[in-house]
This record gives C-alpha cells, structure tokens and sequence, in this order.
C-alpha cells in the first residue's frame, strides 16, 4: 500500500493477533503524534480461529493528525483477561503531499 493521510477515511486498519479469537471481545488502541489515546472497537475476521482483527474508519475524524502513530491489538477473553499485543508505528504523512 501506498502512503497513508490524514484524514484518509477508505481505509481498514488490520492487525492479525496470532491466536484464536472465537468469543473474545477485541479492540485497537492508537495514539495519536500528540499522545492523545484512543480505542477502536475492533471486528473479528472470519474465521475466528485466524486471529486477525480490523476497523474500517468512519470518518475524517479517525486519523486526524500526521506524524508517527502507534497501534495495538488487546484481547479480551470470555473471562475477563486481557491480553495486549505487540505495539506497532505507522507514519501518517499531510494531506496533500506528494507520493
């Protein structure tokens, strides 16, 4: 894939978990260049038993800033425990500048 923008919204954001995620509740936590923290539900990818996760941005809002984001997966089984994932950086450039 290409560079990722700000404010891109056709885009899915993927993360494969490496175990199964049959009845598990699953979320993406990013922060944002300026530290802000936030979490995307996440979908689980069928089948279950692959372990990979998504979010489909809902709007201009979802990648608002460019500069250096970090992503991660946490798993959250049916007993409660939570699970995060190894974290991951992905550079968001301007709108608008060149590829």
């Amino acid at each position: 894939m290409g560079k990722i923008y700000q404010h891109q919204d056709k885009l899915r954001c993927t993360i494969p978990t490496g175990i199964d995620l049959t009845d598990a509740t699953t979320y993406i936590i990013h922060t944002s260049p300026s530290g802000t923290v936030g979490t995307w539900a996440g979908t689980i990818d069928s089948p279950a038993t692959d372990g990979t996760i998504h979010y489909d941005m809902q709007g201009t809002y979802d990648i608002y800033e460019y500069g250096l984001w970090k992503f991660y997966a946490v798993v959250v089984d049916t007993n409660s425990k939570r699970g995060p994932g190894e974290p991951f950086t992905e550079r968001i450039y301007q709108e608008g500048t060149p590829i």
